[in-house]
């Protein structure tokens, strides 16, 4: 999905949508207060807004009969949207970049030194379409640690985060250093490719499974 800097969604800035069905992607559900809250507006604004994005299916309203109020969540479609690219991307490049990636995939479920591999690769979203501009590679991605045995694993763990640390990284928290072994793999799959879009498969499964999409690898072993 393509969309452009000076269009409106639902009254608002298509950008400002953008931004706000992001944040509420990592939530099971949401009320007009979140609403008028982060998008700065008042409560009768709120409810106008979100009856627009309903009425374009982009948030659906939840039937909960043990709460008075009233919440929403987002749709695959909304989904599609809060990953939209604002800038196109040209066919041929965007080839390249994803042969880049398998590429890359191939490197690192062979090369010991990176502790995880990567077991499944989905590809959905404009890509899959035969435009000649697309909005944005976007691809799910599932990674498997590779050392089964939990004491092996951690002890390969420590040595990596160590020797980042000898060679100069910095860690900006402590949940960025103990999850480097992991953020590590994400950075090189990713390169700095500026159309390439990685998502968490796990945590995206459910939505891949109802909207189009295509399996380029998948491995359990």
């Amino acid at each position: 999905m393509i969309i452009k800097s000076k269009d409106t969604i639902a009254g608002l800035p298509a950008l400002k949508v953008r931004k706000f069905l992001k944040q509420v992607r990592r939530y099971d559900f949401f009320d007009e207060k979140y609403v008028a809250k982060h998008l700065a507006l008042s409560i009768s604004e709120a409810r106008t807004f979100i009856k627009k994005l309903v009425a374009l299916k982009f948030i659906t309203t939840i039937k909960n009969k043990s709460k008075s109020s009233v919440t929403w969540e987002i749709t695959p479609k909304g989904i599609s949207l809060s990953v939209a690219s604002a800038r196109p991307i040209k066919r041929q490049a965007a080839d390249k970049q994803f042969k880049e990636l398998l590429s890359r995939v191939e490197v690192v479920n062979s090369d010991p030194s990176y502790l995880y591999r990567v077991s499944v690769v989905v590809l959905f979203g404009s890509f899959l379409s035969n435009k000649p501009e697309i909005g944005d590679i976007d691809v799910a991605i599932d990674l498997k640690v590779k050392e089964s045995n939990l004491q092996k694993n951690e002890v390969l763990r420590n040595k990596k985060i160590k020797d980042a640390v000898l060679h100069g990284k910095r860690f900006s928290s402590w949940m960025e250093e103990i999850s480097w072994p992991e953020l590590e793999v994400w950075s090189f799959l990713k390169s700095r490719s500026r159309g390439l879009k990685l998502h968490n498969y796990s945590i995206h499964k459910e939505f891949l499974m109802t909207a189009p999409h295509k399996i380029i690898f998948q491995s359990e072993a």
